[in-house]
């Protein structure tokens, strides 16, 4: 049994493991320690009690909450990275330590004034606090305070639960960052205190897992139900063999279908965590049938009932930020006789985008207070494998002016720009809907149901091909499709003389691209993009993408027994602005 109270500083653990790995080399935990105690005793000359940790960096992560924690500062982690959210919360700290070049913060691993290191020390659980922010229902990221002490009895349940002696990991990577309680959790404090090697530096792409499973030691790889989804169909499961030790996914639902391919094709156990910031984890399964999900079943010392009238599961947790019984807005049958249940989705205005929690009612009024918006309605939609938000919005008759003078994707992508500045990426709206009012039923009620039609491809018809087969090479994918004579791109394009959009089979490269490539953020450019041959209806085409490794160009290239229709070059990279 590991306690984080007493082994991460002094960090006695015997095992005899670099602390950090970084791109140039190991760090041991003599480094580690010398830096958390220098830097700490900084802190306490200058009477700090409340640090900002704005990074990106493990390392300088790990470093700085280390220090804090020991010289017995509260620990403030923001809820993005977000350029407006970070210098408000800056404004209430005493000390910022940031990565961000737009914040006058200071390096924690930059030499400071000379001063004696502070000793080690058992850390006082009860009187040190970390501070997290997430989406609420109000208008702006809520601050979330829990004790260490709470924090360390998680860690330790985590490593109850799942680690066995027999076959403990060495190094832990991950595909999540560390400023939200799961990254924080499972990526910096679990291995500093068990005594594991944390591999800095995000894994963004499939090939790059495979590349920190060639370590020794086994590896513990904290990911994402999105990471999970796109690579799953980008790596041969099978042959990642047994330098992955075990995966993690939380944040959000994974499909059971993702998740037994992880479990039946590789050695090692994908681990589904559910909690959040205000409860910590709350319970875990492991899916191996998709026809029939596990259960939830409880971490140990978690109590778990559903409320007769609502629905809503009710929780009294020893890792939960307030001590009492909670109410979540999750909505849970049983629990059964062995305390297992199954999630039936959430009360409130709360999604996840992309394993991030996104308040509608934020999104909402940061558009609604926008220029030329008289109204304003958000919702997660689904296509092609991917949910993010779609905003309806009714311009008012200034609005209007302007969308008819500059054009909607000029707008739209000014709108982006702004609500970047205050939200998290997830929560920026990718499709997009301009109308004179908000659809209502006959009780005067916006519903989901009305919303969606909004989006639905003209004339009812499809914009997807049909994919008749799927085949994937070391460095490509390879795609057979019909093209149905019922998709909306040939309703006048042309009568009498149907032929396929170009842009219609860029959006289909990219597509495939994203759900079976594992390619994220947006195309910054396409490069070399050429057209050659028509394409008719009931054509049956050959989508042939490759992918050069370290980069993030794919080349792409349409053909069909009629010879070549198009190639081109797909650049990805960035956030994106959205679409229409």
């Amino acid at each position: 049994m590991i306690d984080l109270l007493s082994v991460l500083l002094p960090l006695s653990c015997e095992r005899d493991r670099p602390a950090l790995l970084l791109r140039d080399g190991p760090r041991s935990r003599s480094w580690f320690q010398k830096a958390a105690l220098s830097l700490a005793a900084e802190l306490a000359r200058c009477g700090t009690r409340r640090c900002l940790l704005a990074l990106s960096d493990e390392a300088r992560m790990a470093v700085a909450f280390a220090a804090a924690a020991r010289a017995g500062c509260e620990i403030l982690l923001p809820a993005s990275l977000a350029s407006a959210h970070l210098k408000a919360l800056a404004a209430t700290a005493d000390m910022v330590f940031s990565d961000q070049a737009d914040l006058a913060g200071r390096d924690p691993l930059s030499p400071g004034a000379d001063a004696e290191a502070l000793p080690p020390a058992v850390l006082d659980g009860d009187r040190v606090f970390v501070t997290f922010h997430t989406s609420g229902s109000t208008n702006g990221p809520v601050p979330v305070t829990r004790p260490l002490i709470r924090l360390a009895t998680e860690v330790a349940t985590l490593e109850a639960t799942f680690i066995r002696d027999a076959a403990d990991p060495a190094l832990v990577a991950g595909s999540v960052p560390c400023h939200h309680i799961y990254g924080f959790l499972f990526r910096l404090v679990w291995p500093l205190a068990a005594g594991r090697t944390i591999v800095t530096g995000l894994l963004l792409h499939p090939h790059e897992l495979c590349q920190a499973l060639e370590r020794d030691g086994g590896t513990v790889f904290v990911s994402s139900p999105t990471f999970l989804k796109r690579a799953q169909p980008a790596l041969d499961l099978a042959a990642l063999g047994s330098g992955l030790a075990a995966a993690f996914s939380s944040g959000g639902p994974l499909d059971p279908a993702v998740a037994a391919a992880w479990n039946n094709q590789t050695r090692a156990s994908l681990f589904e965590v559910f909690g959040s910031t205000e409860t910590g984890g709350i319970a875990y399964r492991r899916v191996s049938d998709p026809s029939r999900p596990s259960r939830w079943t409880p971490f140990s010392g978690v109590h778990v009932r559903r409320d007769g009238e609502t629905g809503q599961l009710r929780l009294n947790s020893p890792h939960q930020a307030c001590a009492g019984e909670m109410v979540c807005a999750d909505v849970i049958d049983g629990p059964a006789a062995d305390g297992s249940f199954s999630l039936l989705g959430r009360a409130d205005r709360i999604v996840k985008i992309d394993e991030v929690r996104v308040s509608l009612n934020e999104v909402e009024q940061a558009l609604s207070v926008m220029a030329g918006v008289q109204g304003v309605r958000v919702f997660p939609l689904s296509r092609s494998r991917r949910t993010a938000l779609a905003a309806v919005v009714v311009p008012s008759s200034d609005g209007w002016t302007d969308l008819c003078e500059r054009g909607r994707r000029t707008i739209i992508a000014a709108m982006a720009k702004d609500l970047r500045e205050v939200l998290p990426r997830s929560a920026v709206p990718r499709y997009w809907r301009f109308v004179r009012t908000l659809p209502e039923n006959s009780q005067g009620k916006i519903t989901t149901e009305q919303l969606e039609a909004l989006f639905q491809p003209a004339c009812g018809h499809g914009t997807r091909p049909e994919t008749l087969s799927v085949s994937r090479g070391e460095d490509s994918i390879a795609a057979r499709l019909r093209v149905p004579p019922s998709l909306c791109y040939f309703d006048g394009h042309f009568d009498g003389t149907p032929i396929l959009p170009g842009v219609a089979q860029l959006g289909w490269a990219v597509a495939m691209a994203m759900a079976d490539g594992g390619k994220g953020g947006a195309v910054l450019r396409v490069e070399a993009l050429k057209f050659f041959r028509v394409v008719r209806p009931a054509a049956e085409l050959d989508l042939v993408l490759s992918f050069k490794p370290d980069s993030d160009k794919v080349q792409f290239d349409i053909s069909s027994p009629s010879g070549r229709h198009a190639s081109g070059r797909l650049l990805f990279g960035g956030e994106g602005g959205g679409e229409a």
